[in-house]
């Protein structure tokens, strides 16, 4: 039986061997994570991915887009790169 966790994986456990993932199921995953990275670093109060934080939510890539928060993230980014630490 394969597990939920194998099957995002795409292991075939009756096999062990990787099943093919369409592209954009792997690119949407990929993106994600990639949001969730920024999102992490941005709170950690790194300034440059708090733009690209801002560049991603405006334009919902990763994630639903959202312009308040977007303005947000860009309005923290601006402060921090006017004085930085």
């Amino acid at each position: 039986m394969t597990t939920n966790s194998e099957q995002q994986a795409g292991i075939d456990n009756q096999h062990g061997r990787q099943q093919r993932q369409p592209l954009s199921i792997v690119v949407s995953t990929v993106v994600k994570a990639w949001f969730q990275d920024t999102l992490k670093a941005a709170k950690q109060g790194e300034a440059e991915q708090m733009l690209v934080l801002s560049s991603m939510l405006e334009a919902g890539y990763g994630c639903s887009p959202n312009a308040s928060q977007a303005k947000m993230w860009a309005d923290k980014a601006q402060k921090g790169l006017q004085n930085p630490q």
